[in-house]
């Protein structure tokens, strides 16, 4: 009981720190930060931490943890998360003199989409943005060219959820073509301007605008079940309704209800008719996607000080990027999150059907930098998710930047480890388009 009044009154005061960070907290105008805010960190992260410290789990991951201090102190570390991360926020408000970021939030979504931005020539930017879509959507045409196969189909023809399970994690680390053509390119870029492509219908509805965004929308959903994920394919169609709030709309109760029996109804398809999962065993608070969305979801936060320092030796930077590493002369370590994987499942893992453990960042921030990582980290990451929101915030509303704020309203994750705030990749490929689109035009205008 002590532990539920502690996480009622932590929940309190996260709230109201994400309320000032976001602007609005209102489920019917989802935003970049109110996403972090409800579905990572109280559906994915907050629930799991209550079931965990009460021992009410019964997960078999959770299983694994033998020192009821590793309980406490991943309770703790998502207690601080939730109140370090809006305050790493605050902070940038205060560094770029913020004074409401609700003012600033409802002026930017009732501003209307123009096609103007940094005195560069509208129509460079459109034949640029068609370009780019063009090169990532025969990106994803490589893709299938070199599988020779369309992976939606494995759901039906695959004999069991382990021929499944070994297919992605083949697509994933296995995959016989160029790595950063499939990542950045087409699984990453392909999305992004499919966005951008309805932003230019809603603008003009011109029949190429429509036939640009319906082969973009095609491609992308082709792409997102590239590995046979079942949430990327959600997460995506989701970014249009976050498109609609960025363009002045608010969700109508029966349209945000519908949305979420919809996409769960789309996941109980996938468990139960594709992967032959008994559908009893989704009703469980511990397995199905229930369970993988409250408990596994989190499991990484735990496992983390479960294993460091006492079965691995804390990874510090070692883990960021196979690159860096082999630029500076240092000894690669595989991310905590392989490890934890490596450690709970290593048959399936050797074996190739099993990937990582994905977790809460301040996990593996752990793992990496040991107790000053996780004071750290989130007062870090709330800093920079920051930065992007006002950013974006203060960017032209053209259907270039609309759609690059689209992808990361839904994909500013925090459960994909804190390395990925260290080093971002997609992240430097994304400055670079801005600099190819907008730079480049500069360019031109000062040439003539």
């Amino acid at each position: 009981m002590i532990y539920l009044i502690f996480i009622l009154l932590v929940l309190v005061v996260s709230y109201n720190l994400f309320k000032r960070a976001a602007g609005t907290l209102s489920v019917y105008r989802l935003n970049m930060i109110s996403w972090i805010f409800y579905f990572f960190l109280v559906l994915q992260c907050l629930i799991g931490a209550v079931e965990i410290i009460a021992h009410v789990d019964n997960h078999y991951m959770i299983d694994y943890i033998q020192h009821e201090s590793s309980r406490l102190y991943g309770f703790t570390a998502i207690c601080w998360t939730l109140i370090g991360l809006p305050q790493g926020m605050l902070f940038a408000c205060k560094v770029f003199r913020i004074k409401s970021m609700r003012e600033i939030f409802n002026t930017y979504c009732y501003r209307p989409i123009i096609e103007q931005g940094y005195g560069v020539s509208p129509r460079w930017v459109f034949q640029m943005c068609l370009l780019i879509s063009i090169v990532s959507m025969c990106s994803v045409v490589y893709v299938f060219f070199v599988i020779h196969e369309i992976p939606f189909a494995k759901f039906f023809s695959a004999e069991s959820a382990m021929d499944l399970a070994l297919y992605r994690q083949s697509a994933n680390r296995f995959f016989p073509g160029n790595e950063y053509v499939k990542n950045i390119l087409a699984l990453y870029i392909c999305p992004i301007f499919s966005y951008v492509a309805y932003c230019y219908y809603l603008c003009d509805k011109r029949k190429i605008n429509f036939i640009w965004w319906l082969c973009s929308f095609v491609s992308s959903l082709a792409i997102v079940t590239f590995d046979l994920s079942k949430a990327p394919v959600i997460v995506y169609c989701l970014g249009y309704l976050f498109l609609y709030v960025l363009r002045g709309g608010s969700i109508s109760r029966k349209t945000l209800l519908w949305v979420i029996l919809s996409s769960i109804g789309l996941l109980i398809v996938m468990y139960v008719v594709i992967m032959q999962s008994e559908f009893s065993a989704l009703l469980h608070f511990n397995s199905g996607f229930i369970g993988r969305m409250t408990l596994s979801s989190v499991a990484g936060v735990f496992l983390s000080f479960e294993l460091w320092p006492e079965y691995f030796d804390f990874l510090g930077l070692s883990s960021i990027s196979q690159l860096i590493s082999s630029l500076f002369g240092l000894e690669y370590s595989e991310n905590s999150a392989r490890l934890i994987m490596s450690y709970i499942n290593p048959s399936a893992f050797y074996g190739g059907s099993a990937g990582m453990v994905n977790s809460l960042f301040v996990g593996e921030a752990y793992a990496m930098f040991g107790w000053i990582g996780v004071l750290l980290s989130p007062l870090y990451v709330g800093f920079l998710i920051q930065v992007l929101y006002i950013f974006f915030l203060k960017s032209p509303k053209n259907p270039f930047f609309l759609g690059f704020f689209t992808i990361y309203s839904t994909q500013a994750t925090i459960m994909g480890g804190f390395g990925s705030y260290l080093y971002n990749v997609p992240l430097l490929f994304n400055i670079s388009i801005f600099i190819l689109v907008y730079g480049l035009g500069r360019c031109l205008i000062a040439h003539k």
